[in-house]
């Protein structure tokens, strides 16, 4: 059955299967998926079923209705798609849920292992980060645990950063304030013959954080534009 993953820099990921013939997304609380965000029109795009699967149609919203980074007026989706609405990140998906559960939930070996639940970042966010030349121990206590996309990132990148490596991420999409978290490096695993971090992020008093900044070493920031999903 298809579905939507969406992506919500402040919530983190969810599913939404597309059962209904007709399916409203936007800001007024009776559309079936919410975008709960000042910039999105009140009925911002509407999914439609046709013959060939679900086609996505703008609905002469301000913030306008992007596909893989394209503004369109109606577009017939395609897997892999990724929708953005406004600050949200949207991937179309033909998958079986179970068997992508199987691949990156709870009983995949790379969450087995690590007690943890991993997703992999949407290909349409912006993502740069550095490293921070200070230990896990010095800066997180317990209870800083941030849950996102089910506890944490699976980040794809050629050069790693070393396990245990704490770092600053700043995350963003076109047209939004990007976002920044503080994570550190719980492993480094091979994802389709290319590195992946795993990366556990955290939440910080706003002091906490002022503080460790002011001693602090920072490296320069790595972009990462496009993640390959």
């Amino acid at each position: 059955m298809p579905y939507l993953r969406i992506f919500d820099v402040e919530k983190g990921s969810c599913e939404f299967e597309l059962k209904a013939a007709r399916v409203v997304i936007g800001r007024h609380v009776d559309a079936d998926i919410v975008l709960n965000n000042v910039t999105v029109s009140r009925i911002h795009a509407l999914l439609r079923k046709d013959t060939e699967g679900y086609v996505i149609e703008d609905a002469n919203a301000r913030a306008g209705t992007y596909v893989n980074h394209e503004r369109v007026n109606k577009r017939l989706l395609k897997h892999g798609d990724t929708i953005q609405i406004s600050v949200f990140v949207m991937e179309y998906r033909t998958d079986d849920l179970e068997r992508l559960k199987e691949l990156t939930g709870e009983d995949s070996a790379i969450n087995r292992s690590l007690k943890m639940n991993f997703k992999k970042v949407p290909a349409a966010l912006n993502i740069r980060y550095r490293l921070l030349s200070v230990k896990p121990r010095d800066i997180f206590f317990q209870g800083d645990t941030l849950e996102i996309g089910g506890g944490g990132m699976l980040v794809p990148v050629w050069e790693p950063l070393e396990e245990g490596a704490c770092l600053e991420l700043e995350l963003g999409c076109q047209g939004g304030k990007p976002r920044s978290f503080m994570g550190e490096v719980i492993a480094v695993v091979t994802d389709h013959n290319k590195p992946a971090m795993c990366i556990k992020l955290h939440k910080m008093k706003t002091e906490r954080y002022d503080e460790m900044m002011r001693w602090a070493r920072r490296g320069s920031w790595v972009e990462l534009s496009r993640i390959n999903d």
